[in-house]
């Protein structure tokens, strides 16, 4: 009865895959899955929300996917899912019965550093889009049928930290091509990798203590299975254990080997726990080898130290046997890239060390900081031309860069340079007639080296009066004759000087005699100084937006002012515009910001500025700041 139970069973599963085949490929016959368009964000669980970019699926927050959080769901056009690494449990069917409208081809990947623990019952039950998944090493449960009739799905890991694989789990994965059971498996559960037709090698792990029947029912392609736990004290549902296992029910059926370890002393014709899996045409080779084995895994950094402040290799030994398929944990790979040496930024490894791939060789992993590129200053600084005034007034133009940070310092001389602590982001100021000395270089941002300072060096005037007449005098005595005698002291003129006279000039009259009388003024001149027109600052103006619509790239709109000459337009990585403060002056009403850090938020903010009768520019208060994150 048993037997005839398991021959339908295997027939209803083949009939219905080419039901499947046919009936999909004939319109009249499509088969419909109720769909729901999916909005391009919200929430997913009481914690966790889930936002759409482009062809990528990203959910965020902590806790757990809710039961049936994208049940049902179209999700046409996802190419791959990004789940955070603080979200700690994938609840049941949350990605269960999604259509495959487009033949998509979703791939699952998880933040580093992940927290998840539990993939739950059905959680990807009739996934149709999910062709990959790299599920984290700190899973420690994998509920029933959770990737049950992924017929796409071809490629999966199973973490260290599972001990069971339950009923179903791969129930109906045609196209799994290879699983890698870890040595921390205990039991295979029934009909685990029932229909799994692509699988051509399975590997029972050493610690394995039981297999339920049909656990590999309709793998009709395998031709080896590695045995690394001891046969005979696995336990099976059945007498015929292993048959049943691999259903097969027809002499001639089974066409694959049984590997065992060297020397086992095991009676295969006459245990009937193994004499089904010989009459239907399977056989046994004890071929395993068990020698004792040790890899070592070498890390290394250059140009840097490891996130943990040490600069000294890092090693991992693997030790066991022949028969252990080796990995490296989360926690045997160390942490680089946040503290490259002064001048040097993160790099990446030589090759990238991870948790899935089998260590079969010693191994050696580089970490390679790379170098800074020097700072550009697009525009330097220029001296102004200033005229002292009794008030403060900027010495130079502000300089540009993309590259970094402008600073200034007031130096004391033209050789030497201030000391590091004196450079800061705001341009220096002079108010009394005197030479100063201007120091300026780039900060780097985190892509750049500081540059070198220069300097420049800026006079501010004395005020000069100057009179804008000549003086004139008249007298009304003349001698016409040669006196009688010498004139005995000046000649007081009886006329009085009629015109505005000039501060540094004397006139002087001529007589006839030999004496030269000398007129003085009586009144010293006032000089004429133009007053300074006061300006009134012009509105502030509005933004209206800032977008990041391209790679490390924002856009910055804002409203036009009437009346005014520019903008000066900020940005920084704070509300309070004092770190990573960058300054842009232009004429027009929108900005295209480039370089910028990806997953950064950033700060922007707008003034207009008008110049007064001494091409001073006077601004308007800054706008109301908009912040924007840096998602492309």
């Amino acid at each position: 009865m048993k037997q005839g139970c398991r021959r339908m069973k295997r027939c209803i599963l083949s009939f219905a895959l080419v039901i499947v085949i046919v009936m999909g490929a004939m319109p009249q016959f499509a088969l419909t899955v109720q769909a729901y368009e999916i909005s391009e964000s919200g929430s997913c669980g009481e914690n966790a929300t889930y936002s759409v970019s482009g062809s990528t699926l990203t959910i965020s927050g902590s806790g757990a996917i809710a039961d049936k959080a994208f049940y049902e769901d179209d999700l046409s056009g996802i190419e791959s899912i990004v789940i955070g690494k603080d979200i700690t449990e994938i609840g049941e069917r949350a990605f269960a019965f999604l259509p495959n409208k487009q033949n998509s081809a979703v791939s699952v990947s998880f933040e580093r550093g992940s927290q998840l623990s539990k993939i739950g019952k059905d959680a990807f039950y009739y996934c149709g889009i999910l062709k990959e998944i790299t599920i984290p090493e700190s899973v420690t449960y994998i509920g029933e049928a959770a990737f049950g009739g992924c017929s796409i799905l071809e490629t999966v890991n199973i973490p260290e930290g599972i001990t069971s694989i339950e009923k179903d789990t791969f129930y109906g994965c045609f196209l799994l091509k290879s699983v890698e059971l870890p040595d921390s498996i205990t039991a295979i559960g029934k009909s685990a990798f029932y229909g799994c037709y692509e699988l051509n090698e399975i590997t029972i792990p050493e610690n394995v203590t039981s297999i339920e029947d049909d656990a590999f029912l309709e793998c009709t392609e395998v031709k080896d299975v590695y045995c690394y736990a001891d046969i005979e004290s696995i336990s099976w549902n059945l007498s015929s254990a292993l048959g049943y296992a691999f259903g097969t029910d027809e002499v001639g059926s089974i066409n694959a080997v049984i590997h065992i370890h060297e020397g086992a002393d095991v009676d295969f014709q006459n245990d009937t726990r193994f004499s089904l899996w010989l009459n239907y045409g399977g056989s046994f080779e004890d071929d395993l080898d068990t020698e004792i084995v040790s890899y070592t895994v070498t890390f290394k950094v250059v140009n840097g130290s490891w996130d943990d402040g040490t600069k000294e290799d890092k090693t991992v030994t693997l030790n066991g046997t022949t028969a252990d398929t080796f990995y490296l944990s989360a926690d045997d790979i160390p942490a680089a890239g946040a503290k490259p040496d002064d001048g040097y930024k993160a790099g990446g490894w030589d090759v990238t060390p991870d948790t899935i791939s089998a260590v079969i060789e010693d191994r050696t992993y580089t970490y390679t900081c790379i170098k800074k590129e020097k700072a550009v200053i697009s525009k330097a600084p220029e001296a102004k031309a200033l005229i002292c005034n009794g008030q403060a007034q900027e010495l130079v133009t502000a300089g540009e860069t993309e590259d970094g940070t402008i600073q200034y310092a007031l130096g004391v001389d033209d050789t030497t340079e201030p000391e590091a602590t004196a450079y800061t982001a705001t341009i220096p100021k002079g108010t009394d007639a005197k030479t100063y000395y201007v120091w300026y270089k780039v900060s780097g941002d985190d892509d750049h080296i500081d540059t070198e300072a220069e300097k420049i060096i800026v006079t501010i005037q004395e005020v000069t009066a100057t009179p804008t007449t000549e003086v004139e005098a008249t007298s009304t005595t003349v001698p016409s004759a040669t006196p009688s005698k010498e004139p005995s002291g000046k000649v007081t003129p009886l006329a009085t000087p009629t015109s505005v006279v000039k501060p540094s000039a004397t006139a002087t009259v001529t007589p006839t005699t030999k004496s030269a009388p000398t007129i003085t003024p009586t009144k010293e001149p006032t000089p004429i100084v133009t007053p300074e027109q006061t300006v009134k600052k012009p509105n502030t103006p509005t933004l209206k937006s800032v977008k990041n619509k391209k790679t490390k790239k924002i856009t910055i709109k804002w409203k036009k002012v009437k009346g005014v000459k520019g903008y000066q337009v900020q940005y920084a990585l704070d509300k309070d515009f004092t770190e990573t403060v960058k300054t842009k002056s232009l004429s027009k009403t929108s900005l295209t910001v480039k370089k910028l850090k990806k997953t950064k938020t950033y700060y922007v903010r707008v003034r207009s500025y008008v110049k007064d009768s001494n091409n001073k520019k006077v601004y308007s208060k800054w706008s109301k700041a908009k912040k924007v994150k840096i998602k492309k």
